[in-house]
């Protein structure tokens, strides 16, 4: 009786560290690094008028609830990069909390709920994504959510959570697909609960087709097979690059010994050890399985889509398979009757958490703007670059964004109309007569222009021109 209420203790105590230094883990470095494009977006996005907001999410590619959820959100913390991150924090220790709750529910063991617990606090992809001002941090504590209400039941609860995650983002069709089937092969005759999402779902779908017309296909996602299954699996224990638009590379390590492909080779072929392991000593049980099959399902249907043009395969979007990936892994390893095997899991993850090489990246666009603002403020703000446009006029605030330009010198044909948050008036086609201040990557491609100053990559031209 003593030793079980010395473990139930240590058990308390060691979740409860867990989420402190999960919750420290998100809340330190929070407003230290820039927006990139897609955080600068859903900033100016939230600061519009509700109206002007929505119209904004209609001509872009993700359905709404992350935008109106963060707006009311911003209306008590504001829309700073710490007030719009915070969000996000909020649903990182969240799902720190539920992964506690749900393993503990699958496993029916302290120590296998306590383990998974750690490592989700403090790998670094679930912490990157806690961080950043989208919609992912959401997206993953839903798709945990409804797989913990899937296996307890709770068919309606379930039913509300899958509607709000097809209104997070779309990757959920897919998840949602996968429950249902989890549904159909247990022979559960109760599916009335997926006309919840289907009925609900119907209210944007005008919008969601309009979405598609606009924006057939994401150019930028590269076509992703099984070859690079060590890499995603990598990045979902150790996490990828930060801030960055694109699919980011892995984080990679200290030691120049330690190789990310092979690192990821290893832990592919460890999880599909442990399954054959699991299988013939027959603990490949039901949690395990639905666990499983939702990991895999997601992986191999982003995959099959893009043999329709339907390029999906981006890591921070399956922020689910994710999830369901690192409870697989040590759901199998706490079958084991043996102790010191989830341990030896858990301190090889510790180990090579330590080794990987802390991303560096260097404050460049709020010193830009207060440059621009303090010594050129009277000048017309021209950029040669649409991202960096979006990005600067989040910092710059909606005030001054009549007085910001970018250069479009290929307006004809590409004048930007997909760009969500950008129209006609924001471009011009060549530099204009008069005073101004060109800020750009590249000042070697306008040699009759001064440089006024360097501010990390970017360079601030002034002149007088009467041609681009």
């Amino acid at each position: 009786m003593i030793n079980k209420r010395l473990t139930a203790d240590w058990e308390i105590v060691a979740v409860i560290v867990s989420v402190v230094l999960g919750t420290i883990l998100r809340v330190l470095g929070l407003g230290a690094r820039d927006f990139w494009y897609d955080e600068a977006f859903t900033g100016i996005t939230v600061r519009q008028a509700w109206g002007e907001m929505l119209h904004i999410i209609v001509q872009d590619v993700h359905p709404p609830l992350y935008y109106c959820l963060l707006k009311i959100w911003t209306e008590l913390v504001g829309s700073g990069s710490v007030g719009l991150r915070s969000f996000s924090v909020l649903f990182g220790v969240a799902t720190i909390i539920l992964v506690y709750l749900a393993v503990k529910h699958w496993s029916q063991s302290g120590l296998t709920a306590t383990v998974a617990t750690i490592i989700i606090a403090s790998d670094r992809f679930f912490i990157n994504y806690s961080q950043e001002a989208r919609m992912y941090a959401l997206l993953g504590f839903l798709l945990l959510l409804a797989l913990y209400l899937l296996t307890l039941k709770k068919r309606f609860w379930l039913g509300v959570v899958l509607l709000a995650i097809l209104l997070t983002h779309y990757i959920g069709i897919i998840f949602v697909v996968g429950f249902m089937l989890v549904d159909v092969y247990k022979k559960r005759a109760n599916l009335r609960v997926y006309l919840i999402p289907l009925v609900g779902g119907l209210a944007w779908l005008p919008f969601f087709i309009q979405q598609v017309q606009t924006h057939r296909a994401l150019v930028w996602v590269p076509t992703i097979w099984f070859d690079h299954l060590p890499s995603t699996f990598h990045i979902f224990l150790f996490g990828s690059a930060l801030g960055m638009g694109g699919v980011p590379a892995a984080l990679t390590y200290q030691v120049p010994w330690l190789i990310v492909n092979l690192i990821g080779i290893l832990i592919v072929f460890g999880v599909i050890i442990l399954v054959l392991i699991l299988i013939l000593k027959r603990r490949l049980n039901e949690s395990l399985q639905v666990v499983g099959f939702m990991a895999a399902f997601s992986i191999a249907m982003t995959m099959f889509l893009q043999l329709f043009g339907q390029k999906l395969f981006v890591e921070r979007y399956l922020i689910g398979a994710a999830l369901f990936t690192v409870i697989f892994i040590v759901l199998g390893l706490g079958q084991f009757k043996q102790k010191f095997i989830i341990i030896g899991g858990l301190s090889v993850f510790i180990i090579l958490t330590s080794l990987i090489k802390p991303w560096e990246y260097i404050i460049t666009y709020p010193p830009v703007i207060t440059a621009v603002e303090q010594y050129y403020g009277s000048k017309q703000i021209i950029w040669d670059n649409p991202g960096d446009f979006v990005i600067g006029r989040y910092y710059a605030g909606e005030n001054n964004r009549r007085q910001m330009k970018i250069l479009n010198t290929n307006f004809n044909n590409d004048n930007l109309s997909t760009w969500a948050i950008l129209d006609d008036s924001d471009q011009i086609v060549q530099l204009p007569v008069g005073n101004f201040m060109l800020v750009t990557t590249n000042p070697t491609a306008y040699p009759n222009l001064v440089v006024e100053k360097k501010i990390g990559a970017f360079s601030l031209l002034s002149g007088i021109s009467d041609s681009n």
